[in-house]
């Protein structure tokens, strides 16, 4: 238990954790830290971050565009919905 304690006390002198024990319960208690997302770093990866879904987000309208005008895979898609709608009203050729 003191070695466990030790490096809950190391961590939140450290800044890698919010916490606070209890010692006559023996609990640590965590908490989400204000200050987490205040630091030059932590601003910087969510900038990241939210520069890579935007990527992400641009890159799929962009294939969606592309995927409405294309006319194979719109020709296909017709074929695979009226094949389908066939074989729900037991139309289809293995029945």
């Amino acid at each position: 238990p003191a070695e466990a304690e030790g490096h809950v006390v190391a961590m939140v002198a450290a800044g890698d954790i919010s916490a606070t024990i209890d010692e006559p319960q023996g609990m640590v208690h965590f908490s989400e830290s204000a200050d987490a997302f205040d630091s030059p770093g932590a601003v910087a990866a969510m900038e990241a971050s939210i520069s890579g879904a935007i990527g992400v987000a641009t890159k799929l309208q962009a294939m969606h565009a592309q995927l409405c005008t294309d006319s194979q895979y719109l020709s296909r898609v017709m074929r695979e919905r009226v094949q389908s709608r066939w074989e729900d009203d037991g139309m289809g050729m293995g029945k």
